[in-house]
């Protein structure tokens, strides 16, 4: 939406900072997943869930460190995204997006027990993280040099 949003409104794409942005973007969600699947493990809640990624693998320290290894991975495409685009409030959202997300399923809070976590959900995967892909996809900028913005 945010892509599309940007491109109606300056009339400009760039395939190279979209596919970057997609695939960090699943790399993010990966993270999410399997340190959820980490944590759900950590309180007994996976126990006897045979489709739980720690339970697949085998390995609680593997799932752990392949998920921040993928959060690692996201976070420089997200990086490289917003310095190109000349834009650090997008990253800065994105962010954002990522800790709200997290808060839903880390055992100290697991605001999803207090019926927080589709609020946070829609917020995070909602207006803050279009409104950050927005920034990142409709910037005039390419790598270094600025190109001649349209007239709005």
């Amino acid at each position: 939406v945010g892509a599309a949003a940007a491109y109606l409104q300056t009339g400009t794409f760039s395939t190279r900072r979209y596919l970057v942005l997609l695939v960090s973007s699943v790399l993010i969600i990966t993270w999410l997943n399997l340190s959820n699947d980490v944590y759900d493990f950590d309180t007994g809640a996976d126990k006897n869930k045979k489709e739980s990624v720690v339970n697949l693998v085998g390995s609680r320290i593997g799932t752990f460190v392949a998920a921040y290894l993928l959060l690692i991975l996201g976070f420089i495409g997200l990086s490289w995204a917003s310095v190109e685009a000349g834009n650090m409030r997008a990253i800065l959202l994105l962010t954002l997006c990522s800790y709200m997300r997290l808060y839903i399923s880390v055992p100290t809070f697991r605001l999803s027990y207090q019926g927080l976590g589709e609020p946070l959900c829609f917020a995070a995967f909602g207006p803050f993280a279009t409104t950050a892909f927005y920034l990142l996809l409709g910037s005039a900028r390419s790598g270094w040099a600025l190109k001649e913005a349209p007239e709005l």
